[in-house]
């Protein structure tokens, strides 16, 4: 007999469980089915009351202890649920159902790194599982490992793609990690799933500010404040962007406003100083004060504060602020510009060089930062090194601001079908208008090799080699090239571009296509540069070379890229039982990435073990593989067993290393 329960998180309400709870009980389904029942109508004292009887004459049974650990957990005895689970665990270890319980737990208590690990164990158990990718993703998220959230939760919206929970968890990691097209793109999809959703519109609102999309996010926290109209820091936040939009007037009295009903909130007098620095810097000073003087740690507003004092001419003074608000916020290019400067302006050059190198590492194109840099390092006395960095600042071009219309939510709330039409044809219309623009020619060549038309790619290629642009842009249009391994079509431009690394890229190319030995090049690639280096040892792997990438990354490379290309080489060199367990070890700790199975299937296929292969390259396809050798191996495998089925084309592969061991 199957009991189910099932329980739905409102995304609002972390403190609440999710967990599909499925259990076979074949000889103790009636007691079972009581206490699901007694669950299901909320009471939870009667459940655990007849789970307690249940485990007491049925120690053995995991499920018992499980649902006694649920019944735990909604009246928030922590401490008791914990040692539930945690037999349920030692009886179950490889039940996916029993460790979700568990992790669910885990997350009610407040334990994300440990439930974040327990929802990964599930997910080994139950590859693809929609509710566990879900939890494992809020996890990660709420662990603050964003990255690893992004990739789960999208693997999760390829199995529901209007779930509002999950594009609003999705949004809000791509949002940390500054993926505003990502975070606005989800974001809109929910909103026309879900109108009413207030955390999805304030999300959308605060998003739209951070990508400099300032129209819309005056709309988006209009339409939010009309769902929550009390809420007085979105009202505080509406006038900030007003501000920023120019609305000097109307948004500091909005501010002004905020700031008497709340004086205590350091927020408000920051953007209230924001506000009145272009109008009256000496009140901007005082709020910045305030600001500071409730929240010595305010990392933006002790920059904004020394940018105001070194505007004033005042270096010296500009100085502390700007190092305390670099200590705090390490990597904003801008902060770190400023107190650059300041340093400079001081006379301290070695500090301006350390400093700005810095800055321009984290924006290096931004040519205002490569100007500043240059200068510091002609007064430092490295004059060749300056000079070579003022070439890089007069390829750059003046700085760019960017210039982002109403409209950008509606854009990215159409279809991908509808997107590509519309941009296809604002492309089409810039290169036929500007042809001699080698921008709106990168945009074709960019379109052009999303569709797979190569003809188009090269047309636009030559068309930036004829036109001669800044380093970016070349460079830009050969990193588009290697993406899709045109390597032909990248050598003009990265010769142009003089970009060292790159050519070196090219050469492995090339000596492969001749048979030469390349090892030696790809030694030379940069540390900085691992991608490269992966591009390169992938060319290996699909040129036959096992035994060279085995010797390049050594017994114990370390991040999973690597781990996975040692596993591949392994296989190839005829280990494959040293890949095979590699290839589990990554299952286990990254179970939600599909490039892992991917391999696994297709390794599994050249060793005709073909249900095997089958069921690995369709969890790979659930978590989003889509690649040509992905669907060729699903099609091979279903002719191994005697299967007929349609199946599509597949699109480019990725990783593209599969394409070694199709």
């Amino acid at each position: 007999m199957l009991v189910c329960v099932s329980y739905c998180l409102s995304i609002t309400r972390v403190t609440r469980l999710i967990a599909l709870i499925c259990f076979v009980a074949a000889a103790h389904a009636q007691p079972l089915a009581d206490a699901t029942g007694a669950i299901q109508r909320g009471d939870f004292a009667g459940a655990e009351q007849k789970l307690r009887s249940f485990v007491a004459s049925q120690p053995g049974d995991p499920w018992g202890h499980s649902l006694l650990g649920l019944a735990l957990d909604n009246q928030k005895k922590f401490d008791e649920a914990n040692g539930a689970h945690g037999r349920a665990v030692e009886l179950a270890p490889a039940s996916a159902d029993v460790l979700n319980n568990f992790g669910s737990h885990l997350w009610m208590a407040g334990a994300f790194g440990q439930a974040e690990q327990v929802f990964s164990q599930a997910l080994a158990a139950s590859p693809a599982a929609f509710n566990i990718l879900y939890n494992l993703g809020v996890m990660a998220s709420l662990a603050g490992h964003h990255e690893r959230a992004r990739d789960v939760l999208g693997a999760a919206l390829l199995q529901q793609a209007n779930n509002v929970d999950v594009l609003y968890r999705l949004a809000t990691s791509e949002e940390v990690l500054r993926d505003f097209d990502g975070a606005l793109r989800h974001l809109a999809q929910a909103v026309k799933l879900n109108s009413k959703r207030a955390d999805v519109r304030k999300l959308l609102a605060l998003t739209a500010m951070e990508a400099g999309a300032l129209e819309d996010a005056a709309v988006a926290w209009d339409r939010y404040l009309e769902l929550a109209p009390g809420d007085d820091a979105a009202r505080r936040e509406r006038g900030f962007t007003a501000v920023r939009m120019g609305q000097l007037e109307q948004g500091i009295a909005v501010i002004e406003a905020y700031v008497a009903k709340h004086p205590d909130d350091a927020v408000g007098h920051f953007e209230l100083g924001q506000g009145e620095k272009a109008r009256n810097i000496s009140r901007a000073k005082e709020a910045f004060d305030e600001a500071l003087r409730l929240k010595p740690d305010f990392a933006a507003a002790l920059a904004a504060r020394g940018a105001l004092h070194y505007q004033e001419g005042k270096p010296d003074k500009a100085i502390p602020d700007l190092e305390s608000a670099v200590a705090l916020w390490a990597k904003d290019a801008q902060t770190l510009d400023k107190l650059g400067q300041s340093y400079a302006a001081v006379d301290r050059p070695a500090d301006a060089v350390r400093v700005l190198r810095s800055a321009a590492a984290l924006a290096p194109s931004d040519s205002k930062i490569m100007l500043h840099l240059g200068r510091a390092l002609a007064d430092a006395g490295r004059a060749q090194e300056g000079q070579a960095v003022m070439e890089r600042f007069k390829a750059l071009g003046p700085e760019k601001k960017p210039n982002i219309p109403a409209g950008l939510v509606n854009y990215l709330s159409l279809t991908a079908e509808q997107r590509r039409a519309d941009y296809q044809r604002r492309v089409e219309k810039a290169v036929r208008e500007n042809p001699a623009d080698a921008l709106a020619w990168l945009e074709q060549l960019r379109f052009a090799l999303d569709g797979d038309n190569v003809v188009l790619a090269s047309e636009a290629a030559r068309k930036i080699l004829v036109l001669k642009p800044s380093q970016p842009v070349l460079m830009d249009a050969a990193r588009s090239l290697f993406a899709v391994r045109q390597f032909v079509l990248a050598t003009p431009l990265v010769r142009q571009a003089g970009a060292t690394a790159e050519i070196t890229l090219v050469k492995i190319a090339d000596g492969l296509s001749r048979k030469q030995n390349v090892l030696p090049l790809v030694e030379q690639l940069p540390m900085e540069g691992p991608d490269l280096r992966h591009v390169a040892l992938e060319l290996l792997l699909e040129a036959g070379k096992a035994s060279d990438v085995l010797r390049f990354l050594g017994p114990t490379p370390t991040g999973r890229d690597s781990l996975l290309l040692r596993a591949v080489a392994l296989h190839l060199s005829g280990q494959p039982g040293k890949a095979e367990e590699l290839i589990e070890q990554l299952k286990r700790t990254s179970p939600e990435w599909h490039a892992v199975w991917a391999v696994h299937g297709l390794c599994q296929l050249s060793l005709k073990r073909h249900e095997a292969a089958r069921l690995s390259l369709e969890t790979a396809v659930r978590l989003g593989a889509n690649g040509a050798s992905v669907i060729d191996g699903l099609r091979r495998a279903d002719a191994g067993l005697g299967i007929k089925k349609e199946l599509g084309q597949g699109k480019r592969d990725a990783p593209p290393y599969l394409k070694a061991i199709r």
